[in-house]
């Protein structure tokens, strides 16, 4: 692979995902690093399934104060 597609497929979703799955730690450190791990991803995941459907929902309204009829 030339750099620049390895630079492109570096951003890819399978690229993160096994970036993801690998450990951070050292072989010195307390392998409990890697809970934090997963601590900062699933609340990254809910962060970004919080904020698209809030984008979601706003969206289908011209009027953002019509959303309020939505939850009464």
């Amino acid at each position: 692979m030339s750099k620049m597609q390895q630079l492109i497929s570096s951003f890819s979703w399978i690229s993160a995902f096994k970036e993801m799955k690998e450990t951070k730690c050292y072989a010195w450190d307390n392998r409990e690093l890697d809970v934090l791990e997963a601590f900062k991803f699933i609340s990254f995941a809910f962060i970004q399934v919080t904020a698209t459907s809030l984008f979601l929902t706003s969206a289908a309204t011209n009027n953002t104060w019509k959303m309020l009829d939505f939850f009464k």
